[in-house]
């Protein structure tokens, strides 16, 4: 019928469409940069993020001695749950650090010291053998808080590196990478891999991130439709080949 083939074209259009806006961020040559580096950050914030709330669960466990029941046969469900929720709540601190940080070191210098401070505190977490309930606190406070505060950032800078024409499908696909790091991140930490191994893998995504973040310009100040010509190609416009500066 004419409305089945009206639908049809609509859906031609805007996979086309699509394909098009793919080509740009794959193919254009500073897109193409721009992508691999944010990309790399959210495939890492993903993966290291929920890689860090499955950790502390773990490392609780441990020090619990709650696999050492389940060895045993005597598996019990319990959870500490004011321990949980002092950690989770570092999330609420992450907001608000990043809301303090990010128009004053900018995007990229909040995303590079939270992404390190994340880093050094898995590691120190990781390597400590006899580690006490309040260290488990307090570094995971610190974890789970530098976290939110770099992701903040990051969700904060995607769109402002892409013009409007590109932006909404550039963000959903880096959401994306995000989501397939998260589905990763159990097959590392819920593994027969020991805590110090784990942590040095996640400390070690997380200066991946760092270092992605050290590679993009800062947008600091910039309009949402104003990008830095050598952030998206030499000196032209995306569309239509002129200036450059406004898109």
């Amino acid at each position: 019928t004419d409305h089945t083939v009206s639908i049809y074209q609509q859906f031609k259009t805007a996979f086309q469409s699509t394909i098009l806006i793919y080509k740009q961020l794959f193919y254009n040559p500073k897109l193409r940069w721009i992508t691999i580096r944010i990309g790399t950050i959210w495939a890492v914030f993903g993966f290291a993020y929920y890689g860090v709330i499955l950790l502390i669960t773990r490392i609780y466990e441990h020090h619990n001695g709650d696999s050492d029941n389940e060895t045993n046969g005597n598996a019990v469900c319990s959870f500490n749950y004011g321990e949980i929720a002092i950690n989770t709540s570092a999330e609420l601190l992450g907001v608000g650090i990043a809301y303090l940080l990010i128009d004053n070191i900018g995007r990229r210098g909040t995303q590079m010291a939270m992404y390190l401070i994340g880093s050094i505190a898995l590691i120190i977490m990781g390597g400590v053998h006899h580690i006490t309930g309040e260290a488990i606190s307090v570094l995971g406070f610190f974890m789970r808080g530098a976290a939110m505060a770099a992701s903040c950032a990051t969700w904060v800078m995607t769109p402002e590196l892409y013009t409007t024409d590109v932006r909404a499908t550039a963000h959903s696909f880096l959401n994306c990478l995000a989501r397939l790091g998260a589905l990763l991140s159990p097959f590392l930490v819920v593994s027969k891999l020991n805590t110090l191994q784990v942590a040095l893998f996640l400390g070690f995504t997380n200066i991946i991130a760092f270092t992605a973040a050290y590679l993009l310009h800062d947008t600091t100040g910039l309009a949402i439709d104003k990008v830095r010509s050598n952030d998206v190609n030499d000196g032209n416009d995306v569309n239509d080949g002129n200036d450059g500066k406004d898109v």
